[in-house]
Formats: structure tokens, C-alpha cells, sequence
């Protein structure tokens, strides 16, 4: 699935074909897409909701209301997360009633969000694209603890044992340890954006010079893919999905040999 944020549409791509199967029309500005418990999950930033979609029928089965402004949303086994840049909250939506049914108070800018095991973290993004903080969530108490670690673009992702953040104030991937915040600065391309973990390295899109590049997680050693890239990634059976805006498409490598 694919959101398209101008029109609000919801794109689904068939994966073996490769072409658009459905195209369903969803809100005004579509930010965010996961999927989990059955279900499609779409943010709203400007509507301020979340909806969830049954891929079965390819129709919308319900709308909540969470807060502001929708950017980032997540799925683990407590429940679908989202956060609300402009409410300054992390809220989590329960899957069998489709309501808010916890919602907490965290630092100005909450933007990316990942889970991992029974815990949630959130990169901020605030004034600027860059922050020096990103914020954990215990899903089993509902403890919050603020973390520092710099980055860009509020763009985060969880494997290996590891936080990895953006920084294309030093192009670099940042490899935060979450027990104590200790972190190694992995130097890639210009402008790293968007992450995402697979099966044996991160790959992150280097927007500025238009590049795809692959972090092997035991090494870190890196693999450059020149290609048009966007800000969005994500894996699904071993294949890399991104989403180029300049040209309006949806990429994909088949079979990530890293």
C-alpha cells in the first residue's frame, strides 16, 4: 500500500504484477500507512485521524479520532501507535474497539515512530529538521524516558539490538545503543532520510544524491545503490520498496542479497 498525500488516495500495488489493484479515496492528506491485525492503518495529518482498511474489500471499516496532526504510525503487539507533532502525544489506538485507549505526553515535535518488543520509540522533530532527542515508551507500565542522540528529519528505525536515526547534518546513520545511548556514526551519502531494517542491514535514502544504501549490520560496511529515492521505505519478503516523489512512482529490488 501506498499513500498519495496531495489527492488523499490509498494506492495498493499488487506485488507479483506489479501494477495498481486498487485505489481507494481516503481522507485529505494521507501521512503515514502500517499494517497489522488484519488491517491497513492510515494517519491524517491534516484531518487529524487515523483509518483502518480492510484489505480484503479494499474499503475504509472505520475512522478515529486522535489528535492534531498525524505524522507517524506504527504497529507491535500492544496495539497501533501514532503520533501528533502539533499535540506534543504518542496515542495507541486498540485494534478491537478501534478507540484511543492511551495516549501520553512527550517532548515538542513527536514525528517518527518504531516498535520494538514492549517498547516504543518516537524521533522528534521540532522547529528544524534536525533534534538531539528521541523518546522511549515501556508498554508494559507506560513509562516515557527521553533519550539524547542527534539526528535529522525525525526518521527512525529498530534492528539488530540497535536505534537507527538519520543525520544529514553529518551524513551519517546514527547506531544507538537504547540501554544507555551509546553511538557509533555510520558515514553514508548526502542527505540520509528514510530507514528501515531488513533481514541483515538497514537501508536508508540518501535524497540529496539520489542514492540507496545498505548498512550491514555485523560490519557496517555500506552498499550504494544509485537510484531516484524519496523519503519512504519498506521491506516485505525480502524485497525494498520506496516511493520517489519527483516522478510519482513506487520502486522496488527484488531479493535483498543484504
Amino acid at each position: 500500500m501506498a499513500a498519495d498525500y496531495e489527492p488523499g488516495r490509498l494506492v495498493r500495488i499488487d506485488a507479483a504484477s506489479g501494477t495498481v489493484v486498487a485505489d481507494l479515496q481516503l481522507g485529505s492528506c494521507p501521512t503515514a500507512v502500517a499494517v497489522g491485525f488484519g488491517s491497513v492503518w492510515v494517519a491524517d495529518s491534516s484531518q487529524g485521524t487515523v483509518s483502518r482498511v480492510d484489505p480484503t474489500t479494499n474499503t475504509c471499516a472505520g475512522t478515529v479520532s486522535v489528535g492534531e496532526n498525524m505524522m507517524g504510525l506504527a504497529v507491535g503487539a500492544s496495539g497501533v501507535w501514532v503520533t501528533d507533532r502539533s499535540g506534543d502525544s504518542v496515542s495507541m489506538i486498540s485494534p478491537m474497539s478501534g478507540e484511543v485507549v492511551a495516549s501520553f505526553g512527550v517532548a515538542s515535535g513527536p514525528h517518527g515512530i518504531v516498535v520494538d518488543g514492549d517498547r516504543v520509540w518516537v524521533a522528534h522533530m521540532a522547529a528544524g529538521p534536525s533534534s538531539d532527542q528521541i523518546t522511549e515508551i515501556d508498554t508494559r507500565d507506560g513509562t516515557v524516558r527521553r533519550l539524547d542522540a542527534h539526528h535529522t528529519w525525525g526518521e527512525i528505525a529498530a534492528g539488530f539490538g540497535s536505534l537507527w536515526l538519520a543525520d544529514a547534518d553529518h551524513d551519517g546513520v546514527r547506531r544507538v545503543d537504547p540501554s544507555d545511548g551509546g553511538t557509533e556514526v555510520v558515514p553514508v551519502r548526502r542527505g540520509p532520510c528514510s530507514l528501515v531494517a531488513g533481514p541483515r542491514a538497514v537501508w536508508v535514502t540518501c535524497i540529496y544524491d539520489q542514492t540507496l544504501i545498505g548498512i550491514d549490520s555485523a560490519t557496517s560496511a555500506t552498499v550504494d545503490i544509485a537510484m531516484p529515492v524519496g523519503f519512504s521505505l519498506a521491506i516485505a519478503s525480502e524485497d525494498l520498496w520506496w516511493v520517489d516523489y519527483t516522478f510519482c512512482t513506487v520502486s522496488r529490488i527484488r531479493g535483498l542479497k543484504l
